[in-house]
């Protein structure tokens, strides 16, 4: 079979057998015929260590969305419209100027009409949508790679931090990977059967809607439809493909530039200054200065673009990258259709990068739909490498203990979730107080929120703090076992007739460099003058989340709380501070 022809397969160095294609066998439970090659000795062994990464890799993303961890600023950023919006308010620009994508919107929302908005209830669809990720990638990798490299690949992919955390949160990532891995994966199955109408309409369907489920598909897909038009050159114009690949490519135009102009543009102009963050800038390449452009790509290249399975700020991943261009390197000599495939979306990813459309790295959540390609071949460069130095037993000790590493990150994982139930410690103590205030609550009590949510004259609106302020607010809208104004006139604040006026004022001061709009003292005194001109001194409690004074300015969070008890309870000027 010619080695540029989809599903063939690659001689395995380390076994000395033929991959297997497993769209329609499972890795783990599949048996070859008897008497075949593929049932040869080594066979169990390679299966055995495939199923003790999956099964750690499966327990760690199990383990991380049944902990429930407290919903932090940027879930938060999300979780806030599905209780002020409805299916047909998420067409508009969302609160907080999010930029999510439609269907993953109306998903969430949905699931919150039904169970409510725990974080299991609005963390279950990523996750889900990362269980089936695992499970694709897994029957994906070994289709196209030899078993040492497929078991390498699906080993850094089960046991990927950010693959894993992006899959029990609130937010669409784990979407934006598990599209991409579907064009990829039928894109090949369309190259493998170009006459099979129903992997044809599996993929057009895809690439219409993953548009609207994934922003970055719109990479991907090109990727597909550069590598449809080299197998439809390759195969001299078929009738039957030439169809198939001009209606995909109809569809996914067509729906990209609907999506883009009814939805995502509004959405992203209301969020334009996302764009200039300096997380999002450094994710630009410096177009107005070319001759520094090579330095940014190392830079970003050795960073959380390629944080698998671990990584960080560069040169944190430089192995992973070390790997990856050995992989590409093998493949580009095996199969440079399929390579062109991996490959494509990055350049797709990079040319909107130049445009300022879209940041190319910076973050590992930006980049999910580049983790497929990413495990892929820097598994496949793993098994290069292992096969080079090592031969035989030696080969199958390798592979054990290069296993037993993999297991070893998704066990570490489990330990440190379980130790620290929470992303940091102020995330754990703005929930505490949220629940510590509605347990303090009586039924006949009302609670105020002072910061604005709605932009006024005479309040801070949160949304000039990002995400530190928005926790909060979505744990109050949650949880609040009483009426809640947010923000209203101070004439128009009232006590409750047989309860405890509260007024909570989120206070919140950075370090210049962060670019926070200044919490405003005047406000707040002008404010709480006019509510106490009519009622009363009130009590007074803080509860600090962030207190820490450096040589470049102050950062200080906390929560201020302001108690106007009923009529008949005592009041006194200030209860103290804590």
């Amino acid at each position: 079979m010619p080695a540029n022809q989809p599903g063939r397969a690659w001689r395995d160095d380390a076994t000395g057998t033929d991959s297997i294609p497993v769209f329609r066998a499972s890795f783990v439970t599949s048996r070859p015929p008897s008497g075949s090659i593929a049932s040869a000795k080594p066979r169990p062994r390679l299966t055995t260590l495939a199923g003790i990464v999956i099964a750690a890799g499966l327990i760690w993303r199990v383990m991380q969305y049944a902990l429930g961890l407290p919903v932090w600023g940027d879930e938060a950023f999300v979780g806030v419209n599905f209780l002020m919006r409805d299916f047909a308010g998420m067409i508009k620009p969302l609160v907080y100027g999010q930029i999510c994508p439609l269907f993953f919107m109306w998903g969430e929302l949905a699931v919150s009409r039904v169970l409510g908005y725990s974080e299991w209830a609005l963390r279950l669809l990523p996750f889900l949508v990362g269980l089936a990720g695992l499970a694709l990638f897994i029957r994906f990798a070994r289709h196209v790679l030899p078993r040492t490299a497929a078991l390498m690949a699906i080993a850094i992919f089960a046991s990927s931090y950010f693959i894993v955390r992006h899959a029990a949160e609130i937010k669409p990532y784990s979407g934006d990977l598990l599209v991409s891995l579907g064009l990829i994966a039928l894109a090949v199955a369309v190259a493998e059967h170009p006459r099979s109408w129903v992997r044809w309409a599996g993929l057009i369907l895809l690439a219409g809607a993953g548009i609207w489920s994934s922003y970055p598909s719109m990479f991907v897909g090109g990727a597909v439809g550069l590598y449809l038009t080299a197998r439809l050159i390759r195969m001299g114009f078929p009738k039957g493909f030439l169809a198939g690949w001009l209606l995909f490519g109809l569809v996914l135009i067509g729906n990209a530039a609907w999506m883009y102009f009814a939805y995502a543009k509004p959405h992203a102009a209301q969020a334009a200054d996302v764009f200039e963050l300096a997380s999002w800038q450094r994710a630009f390449p410096p177009t107005d200065r070319p001759w520094t452009i090579p330095f940014w790509l190392l830079y970003i290249h050795t960073g959380y673009l390629f944080a698998y399975p671990q990584g960080g700020h560069p040169p944190g991943s430089i192995i992973t990258l070390l790997l990856f261009l050995v992989g590409a390197w093998r493949l580009y000599r095996k199969d440079r259709d399929l390579l062109l495939l991996l490959i494509a979306p990055f350049v797709l990813t990079f040319i909107a990068a130049a445009l300022h459309a879209y940041p190319y790295g910076g973050s590992a959540r930006v980049a999910q739909h580049l983790a497929p390609p990413i495990c892929l071949l820097a598994g496949l460069g793993l098994s290069v490498l292992l096969r080079a130095g090592l031969r035989n037993r030696r080969l199958r000790l390798g592979l054990t203990v290069a296993t037993i590493v993999f297991t070893v990150i998704p066990v570490a994982g489990i330990a440190r979730a379980i130790i620290q139930p929470y992303k940091s410690e102020e995330v754990y103590r703005r929930r505490q107080a949220v629940e510590s205030l509605v347990e303090q609550t009586g039924p006949a009590d009302r609670w105020v929120l002072f910061n604005s949510i709605d932009r006024n004259d005479y309040a801070p609106w949160l949304g000039d703090w990002r995400g530190i302020g928005a926790q909060f607010l979505f744990d109050v809208m949650r949880f609040a076992p009483v009426e809640v104004r947010y923000s209203p006139p101070p004439d128009s604040v009232q006590r409750p007739p047989d309860g405890t006026l509260w007024l909570f004022v989120y206070y919140a001061k950075r370090d210049d460099k962060e670019k926070m709009v200044p919490f405003s003292d005047e406000q707040l005194e002008a404010y709480l003058g006019n509510i106490s001109a009519r009622l009363g001194p009130p009590q007074r409690e803080e509860v600090v989340f962030v207190d820490r004074k450096k040589a470049g300015g102050e950062k200080k969070e906390s929560l201020i709380i302001y108690r106007w008890p009923a009529k008949d309870g005592p009041v006194s000027a200030d209860s103290g501070s804590g």
